[in-house]
Parts: structure tokens; C-alpha cells; sequence
């Protein structure tokens, strides 16, 4: 526990870095139950009405981050998670049918990585991957977002997904 701040800092370090290198919002996120609830996020906004800081919580089935965290988990346990629970549209985009999430969830465990176009709002693109401990283990996921035509899908698949990798 002693180091937990050391690790805390260089993370912002990298997510800052990483925001300015690739010009997107960089932040580090761990799975609350079906939510994704954002540690640390550079720079601060807002994305579909929520206000991205430490804390902040965002549906884990309509994000890049919170489907590579739930990639990492069974599809039992995934399905589980969402047993009576709706699967919410936010756009035309969203996956609302749990086994479509299942599918998705079993693509991004293949390739680990996962991407979002317009899922949780439109003309947000995001990538995210998963980071784990030295020992296996999984510590939460790095996201990169950014809006608008600023970037494409590819551009996310070709340069930003590298990037995030490289920092995990």
C-alpha cells in the first residue's frame, strides 16, 4: 500500500501524456458491478450528460472500457450481472440484447481490445484495454475518446489502440 501513490501518479503521468500525444480524453476506470466508475480522467468532461471526474459512472454495456472490463469476465458471470436487468439505448448504436453483448464481449476478449462508435453518444469514438498486475490479475482498463470527425474508427483501431497497449 505504501506505493499506491507512487502508482497513482505515474498513471496520471501516462494518461496525461497520452492525452496530449494522441489528442483524446485518456482516463483509467474499474467495473462496479454493471457501471464503469472512472478513477482518474485527463482532461475532465462530460459525456452524455455525466460529468467524467473520479467517481463518476457510466453504463458498462454502451462503453469501450466497460465492455473490455467485462470481456474479462465468464459469459456466466456476464450474464448474471444482467439477469433482469435492461440493457439501455443511448443511441441507435447501443447494444441492448444480451446476447449481442455476449458476442461482442467474446470478439474483445479474442483480439483485447475493445471500440466504441457512437455506443453511448453520438460521435464518440473510444478505445479501451484492459491493465493487469504483474501477478495476472486485473487492476481496471485505459480508455482514449475523443468526439466529433476529429477521428475516425480506423484511426482509433490503427493508432490509438497501439498507444493504449504500449501504456498498459
Amino acid at each position: 500500500r505504501r506505493n499506491a501513490p507512487a502508482i497513482e501518479d505515474m498513471v496520471r503521468r501516462e494518461l496525461r501524456a497520452l492525452s496530449e500525444e494522441a489528442q483524446v480524453a485518456a482516463s483509467i476506470s474499474r467495473l462496479a458491478g454493471s457501471d464503469v466508475v472512472y478513477l482518474y480522467r485527463n482532461p475532465p468532461g462530460t459525456v452524455a450528460g455525466v460529468a467524467l471526474g473520479e467517481g463518476a459512472r457510466l453504463p458498462a454495456h454502451a462503453t469501450a472500457i466497460g465492455k473490455v472490463l467485462l470481456a474479462q469476465r465468464s459469459p456466466g458471470e456476464v450474464a448474471e450481472l444482467y439477469e433482469g436487468v435492461r440493457l439501455q439505448a443511448y443511441t441507435e448504436r447501443t447494444i441492448t440484447e444480451l446476447p449481442l453483448l455476449l458476442g461482442a464481449l467474446q470478439e474483445i476478449r479474442r483480439q483485447g481490445w475493445a471500440l466504441s462508435d457512437g455506443e453511448l453518444e453520438e460521435g464518440l469514438c473510444a478505445a479501451a484495454v484492459p491493465v493487469y498486475a504483474p501477478d495476472g490479475s486485473l487492476l481496471g482498463a485505459l480508455n482514449a475518446s475523443a468526439s466529433g470527425a476529429s477521428r475516425a474508427r480506423e484511426a482509433f483501431a490503427t493508432e490509438i489502440v497501439p498507444a493504449l497497449l504500449r501504456r498498459a
